[in-house]
């Protein structure tokens, strides 16, 4: 495994793998940079609040809600490296990019996976499986109505906060 990835890229990798349904091993694509802010926020936030542990990412109330403004570039150096690509792809909800892991990518997102703890593994399939895999409306109703600090900012917040 390169010794040259970051917290970040790390958790970016693990989260894209993570299987968005209990039945299955894995997965290897997450769709828009949207959903992938807002996952990458709750990750964040429920590694804080039940292990203690950091993404690495700074997230604070943007525009659009919860923004870090590291991340996306940490998806283009993951890109960069040959372990992601970016691709046009269709969400049920809207076209929108597909980021996805490469075979390279998949195998070293499956070791980073591997030695994560069962707890933690445990919750980020969690997270994918009840709220990132959901529609995006539902994501973002989610992510606004628990955490509303962040929406403070928010252009559409009144479209989702109840």
């Amino acid at each position: 495994m390169p010794e040259n990835l970051s917290k970040e890229e790390k958790w970016v990798l693990r989260l894209i793998y993570a299987p968005n349904n209990p039945s299955r091993d894995h997965d290897t694509w997450i769709y828009g940079r949207t959903r992938l802010m807002k996952a990458v926020f709750l990750l964040d936030r429920h590694l804080k609040e039940e292990f203690g542990r950091e993404t690495g990412f700074d997230f604070r109330p943007h525009k659009y809600g919860p923004y870090a403004d590291e991340l996306w570039q940490t998806v283009l150096d993951l890109s960069e490296k040959g372990l992601l690509v970016i691709v046009e792809g269709e969400e049920p909800e809207q076209s929108v990019e597909k980021i996805q892991l490469t075979n390279r990518g998949t195998d070293i997102a499956r070791q980073l996976w591997r030695d994560t703890a069962s707890e933690v593994r445990e919750m980020v399939t969690w997270l994918k499986y009840r709220h990132i895999s959901q529609s995006l409306h539902s994501l973002l109703s989610f992510v606004y109505n628990e955490y509303p600090s962040m929406a403070t900012n928010s252009e559409i917040a009144d479209d989702y906060l109840a």
